[in-house]
């Protein structure tokens, strides 16, 4: 959108509402609507791998809306329930019976069995697990994949988050799609000295006609690994095949990396730059 219109949140008593529900299924659906440098690889890995796909953390269908649209049968899980009703809203009348499913549930506990080929974890959807809960979902994906199935998943590269984020300057702006009213996102962010574990806060100010703001706030904390670290628990899991990358593009991961993307199996993996 146009310029950024900075909000001055220190001047006077501001309320701060928390971001949650119908809101932050919404706002977060229209704030990555135009995201898209990670779609190739995730289709591109569905393309090599053809059969039943899980995407963990599916949102309002970011991605599991284009790899419906290439013919992959997939179930997608999340934990809000707003999500899943805006994307069942967007899935009507659009895909065959049997190609689609969708199940709330959270990634910690998942409540399903299965064979499958593909199992999905964009967008740092797996940083938010301790240590042994990504165990435990790691444990469970080594028995659920299909024999030559393959775990994705993209997480904080610990370089990229070594100079925390101030409040201040918006980093983000986007529309309200219900009301038209400009959004604009901040962030304040806090690595712990042992570099584990990061504490963020997004700020998102809904700038009103009337010139006033109305600011929400979504707190998250990510969990930080080393590529050594996250070797460790897949082999302690079970998943014995491990590659790690730096970019969507595959690119080998080093300490400027600006993200850890990983590749984890029960066996052998094929080279996926193949695909």
């Amino acid at each position: 959108m146009g310029d950024f219109v900075q909000v001055h949140a220190n001047k006077g008593k501001v309320k701060v509402n928390p971001l949650t529900g119908e809101r932050l299924a919404r706002w977060l659906e229209a704030q990555f609507a135009n995201f898209r440098e990670d779609l190739p690889l995730w289709t591109g890995l569905a393309r090599t791998l053809p059969g039943l796909i899980l995407e963990l953390g599916c949102g309002t269908g970011r991605i599991l809306l284009p790899l419906a649209a290439q013919g992959c049968q997939i179930l997608g899980v999340d934990r809000e329930t707003a999500m899943l009703l805006r994307l069942r809203t967007r899935l009507a009348d659009t895909h065959p019976p049997g190609q689609v499913f969708l199940l709330q549930a959270d990634a910690r506990a998942l409540p399903l069995r299965g064979r499958f080929r593909l199992i999905l974890a964009p967008l740092n959807v797996l940083a938010h697990l301790k240590d042994s809960q990504l165990l435990e979902l790691f444990t469970w994906a080594s028995a659920n994949l299909a024999p030559d199935g393959l775990l994705a998943a993209e997480l904080p590269a610990p370089g990229h988050l070594a100079e925390p984020l101030e409040q201040g300057e918006p980093i983000d702006t986007f529309l309200d799609p219900q009301t038209g009213n400009p959004v604009q996102v901040s962030a304040r962010t806090e690595l712990s000295a042992d570099g584990h574990r990061l504490e963020a806060m997004w700020f998102y100010d809904e700038l009103m006609p009337d010139g006033s703001a109305n600011r929400y706030l979504l707190r998250h904390r990510y969990w930080v690994r080393t590529p050594g670290q996250l070797r460790r628990l897949c082999r302690m899991a079970g998943l014995k095949a491990v590659q790690i990358f730096g970019s969507y593009e595959l690119d080998p991961f080093g300490p400027s990396s600006p993200l850890l993307l990983f590749l984890a199996a029960p066996q052998q993996i094929s080279d996926p730059s193949a695909r």
